[in-house]
């Protein structure tokens, strides 16, 4: 099982979600420190300038981005679906 580590970002967005979305993070995490490619987690590597990342879904609408690493999981950023890609930390 891999530690999960939460950007300042992400911890930030986090606090914006709807109390419904951050119920459903709660469940996810337990499914992303096990496996990070969960087949109910939807996980999709992302391309172009985000080719380091992938991103998980919450629901139809929100989305969380991270990185995987041998170690550990950083979780980048959290949010609407039509936000989420322009929201990368430099």
């Amino acid at each position: 099982m891999r530690e999960v580590r939460f950007s300042r970002i992400f911890s930030k967005n986090l606090k914006k979600l709807p109390k419904s979305q951050q119920q459903k993070l709660i469940a996810c995490l337990d499914l992303i420190k096990v496996d990070p490619y969960h087949p109910n987690l939807h996980t999709k590597p992302l391309s172009g300038r985000l080719s380091e990342y992938s991103s998980f879904r919450l629901s139809r609408d929100y989305r969380a981005l991270f990185q995987v690493f041998p170690s550990h999981i950083d979780l980048v950023n959290v949010g609407h679906r039509k936000d989420i890609y322009r929201l990368i930390p430099s």
